[in-house]
């Protein structure tokens, strides 16, 4: 049989060709998703929540960028702080007003009984290991460090919940495990979680 050597060689170049588009095609691809996770550039959108952006404040989180207000004057907090994304999506998605400003720590207070309302916030407040389990938009509070961090809850299952939250650089969500003691859920032990607010009925 008769191949013709030309058209042979025509064919491997034009498969070598598309195949080498669609690997810098793919690598492209990641490189962009990877900079859109993991870039540095601060105030840059990293993730999205219901429709709420969450955005970069870089790899030194004590970093302020000055005051974000709304149109009408509304104070989040401190440019790209997790207080700021907290109060943002509250009050943009939820309509509701968290009063009290300070440290992120500072939104739990401890002399509250579990399931009792914290007036400094006007939202109900939930102790952790105390039987209760979040709900999806309680806003999770570690009092661990400093300043402490606050997160979002997007999705609870029986064994953990996916928390949204800003200013921890390149992890926008992350999981955190659930545990059981006399039938009773502990969100994250040992990571500083004392419990979690809930917006009233």
């Amino acid at each position: 049989m008769y191949y013709n050597k030309k058209n042979t060689n025509i064919i491997k170049v034009m498969t070598l060709t598309i195949i080498g588009v669609l690997l810098v095609g793919i690598i492209v691809s990641i490189v962009t998703g990877l900079m859109y996770k993991f870039g540095s550039e601060v105030g840059k959108v990293v993730d999205t929540y219901q429709g709420i952006p969450i955005y970069n404040n870089g790899k030194d989180g004590a970093q302020e960028h000055g005051i974000n207000k709304n149109k009408n004057g509304y104070v989040y907090g401190y440019k790209w702080q997790c207080v700021e994304f907290i109060n943002r999506f509250y009050y943009d998605k939820l309509g509701i007003s968290i009063p009290g400003g300070g440290n992120a720590k500072d939104y739990f207070d401890d002399k509250i009984e579990n399931g009792g309302t914290n007036n400094t916030r006007m939202l109900i407040q939930f102790k952790n290991g105390e039987g209760d389990k979040p709900k999806i938009n309680d806003i999770i509070v570690f009092t661990k460090g400093e300043y402490g961090h606050l997160a979002i809850v997007s999705k609870v299952d029986d064994d953990y919940i996916e928390i949204v939250q800003q200013n921890v650089y390149g992890r926008p969500r992350e999981k955190l495990n659930i545990t059981y003691k006399d039938d009773k859920p502990i969100v994250a032990a040992g990571r500083g979680v004392s419990g979690w607010l809930r917006k009233q009925n």
